[in-house]
């Protein structure tokens, strides 16, 4: 039971961690926006508090991901702090507990692969001048390159932009804008948004590509190919079936890897080792 709870902890948290990530590439997107006239001040300060509660719930996950972890520990019988070592300073101690945590997880934990993103290129700009649809293209790449989805060899979806302008009016002109990824082999979309921005006339080059960007930033918390809850759902669905539940009984087949403490620092790039036999 400890370390199921611990699993669904876990998960939680990676996905504040993730949360965190994307609210801070969408504040930087209308950051630069704002700058170029596309957005306006009141959607970056939207932004950044959305950003700001996602940092607070992260840092809530990671302290029950804690309370999860002494919870484990104390499930085996494992104690971090033997009363013997309770009147050192506190400065000793958790260099005590430290070396603990290490040799435990050294001598009974592997560390668990890295999640790897899908390969994701920008794909066909429509609806718009061939310059315009460069400038554009442009844009997706580099949100890509920034949220790490583009890599080299084929990749396994494309994020295609249709793009609808009005005629300029009173310095402004209005775009629609349609953007959706497309899966490699395949021509059906299986994400999309749609959105609306405004432009400052004459438009820069500057402005298309912060659009190109944009465009990416609607639909990048969701371009993940396997999100990070899968995993322990399905090992709580098999201990919750009785039958698959004796499948998994010790000595036959243990339980898949288990993920077990994480670093203090909470790195973005970080990821948590996995449990093993």
């Amino acid at each position: 039971l400890a370390a199921v709870r611990y699993t669904l902890v876990a998960d939680e948290f990676l996905i504040w961690d993730e949360a965190v990530r994307d609210d801070d590439l969408i504040v930087q997107h209308l950051a630069s926006s704002e700058k170029a006239g596309i957005d306006n001040e009141l959607e970056l300060v939207r932004a950044r508090a959305r950003a700001l509660a996602s940092r607070i719930n992260r840092d809530l996950g990671y302290a029950n991901l804690q309370a999860s972890v002494a919870r484990l520990y104390n499930s085996v019988g494992y104690d971090a702090v033997p009363r013997d070592d309770e009147t050192r300073a506190v400065s000793e101690l958790a260099q005590l507990i430290e070396v603990r945590f290490t040799e435990l997880e050294g001598a009974s934990f592997s560390k668990r692969p890295p999640t790897v993103k899908p390969r994701v290129a920008a794909g066909v700009v429509s609806g718009a001048q061939p310059k315009i649809g460069k400038l554009v293209e442009q844009g997706l790449k580099r949100a890509l390159d920034t949220a790490g989805f583009s890599a080299e060899g084929e990749p396994d979806a494309q994020v295609d932009l249709r793009l609808s302008l009005d005629a300029p009016k009173d310095g402004v002109r209005t775009a629609r804008v349609a953007v959706s990824v497309v899966p490699r082999g395949s021509s059906n979309a299986t994400l999309s948004r749609e959105f609306r921005t405004t432009l400052s006339d004459p438009v820069d080059d500057e402005q298309w590509r912060a659009l190109g960007e944009g465009a990416v930033y609607r639909l990048v918390s969701e371009l993940a190919a396997k999100r990070v809850t899968q995993a322990s759902l399905r090992m709580a669905q098999r201990l919750g079936n009785p039958v698959k539940a004796r499948a998994l009984a010790p000595r036959q087949d243990a339980p898949a890897p288990l993920p077990l403490r994480l670093d203090a620092s909470i790195d973005a790039g970080a990821l948590p080792a996995g449990a093993g036999r």
